[in-house]
């Protein structure tokens, strides 16, 4: 789960340097970009969070 947080990431990461300029278009794509990225961390962020509670008990 950890390598589909980086993946959606990198996925996120790579959708926001593609769109340079600000035309409509763009926009939605640095949108969703975002997107990603935040919902990647999320993964990485919640699997390790699940693990050390896990190796706590």
């Amino acid at each position: 789960m950890e390598k589909w947080g980086l993946a959606i990431c990198g996925l996120g990461l790579f959708l926001i340097m593609i769109s340079s300029s600000s035309t409509p278009t763009n926009l939605i794509l640095i949108g969703s970009g975002l997107f990603y990225v935040i919902l990647g961390a999320f993964l990485i962020v919640y699997k390790k969070k699940k693990v050390n509670r896990g190796t706590a008990k």
